[in-house]
């Protein structure tokens, strides 16, 4: 199992919790990246299809509006840095699987017409219930 590379989980919220100089921010980032890196890793040796989809995926910590867990393009997986902080290595893989799940299923490019937010809604759930299925650890606010 990977090393978890935050000390306590109220460290975390207090170091995210303050506003952070453009150096603090980049360490993070830099973290955060590193940890991103241990778990495609672990995803590919635990999960090789999945893994192997991750492997093909830019991955991009941010802290900012645009994202307050993680999402997809297609090409990019985009990590809130506070949320990912807060998961467990476990976690850590069913929200990076799920996100690679998006992208073979195409469900960004599929939406056409219908209501972004229930097609999220369906196509999460959808993703969620075969992770779980395969015995992925989803994070405690999973739908």
């Amino acid at each position: 199992m990977g090393q978890n590379i935050w000390q306590s989980n109220e460290e975390t919220c207090n170091y995210m919790s303050k506003n952070l100089t453009d150096e603090e921010l980049a360490k993070l980032k830099d973290i955060v990246a590193e940890s991103i890196a241990q778990q495609r890793s672990r995803l590919l040796m635990k999960h090789k299809f999945i893994g192997g989809v991750v492997m093909h995926l830019e991955m991009i910590p941010v802290r900012d509006n645009r994202v307050r867990t993680a999402m997809t393009d297609g090409k990019h997986v985009y990590f809130d840095l506070a949320f990912y902080s807060e998961l467990s290595d476990d976690e850590r893989l069913f929200v990076l699987a799920h996100e690679a799940w998006h992208c073979v299923y195409m469900h960004m490019l599929r939406r056409k017409g219908r209501d972004p937010r229930i097609w999220n809604f369906a196509t999460d759930m959808e993703i969620n219930r075969m992770l779980e299925n395969d015995h992925f650890t989803p994070p405690a606010d999973v739908l």
